[in-house]
């Protein structure tokens, strides 16, 4: 599960370096982070790659994170609602094998 974090926080370390404030992240920063998602899962190099999931599966697991620190009123949760943050449709559906789309 933890998986995600990694990719979040080398994101974050990317575009700001040294200077990692969870409290002040924005719009801009998911959608950025979600085209550094959707460009890592093109990246990968096994047969078996699902780039779908892989963004599914960090962006599902950044919102269960954001939403923890908000709920517990961490002082380094976001300062804007993660209901702004991450919307649902920024979450790709999940595939099923037969090639349709589950809800």
């Amino acid at each position: 599960m933890y998986r995600g974090f990694i990719h979040f926080f080398a994101f974050l370390e990317k575009k700001y370096p040294g200077q990692i404030a969870l409290n002040e992240l924005s719009r801009q920063d998911i959608l950025d982070f979600i085209v550094y998602c959707d460009k890592a899962a093109t990246e990968v190099k096994r047969k078996d790659a699902n780039p779908n999931h892989f963004v599914r599966t960090n962006l599902f697991q950044l919102k269960v994170f954001l939403e923890y620190l908000e709920r517990y009123e961490w002082k380094e949760a976001p300062t804007s609602p993660v209901s702004k943050l991450l919307f649902p449709d920024d979450i790709p559906r999940q595939i099923r094998r037969s090639g349709v789309k589950k809800n």
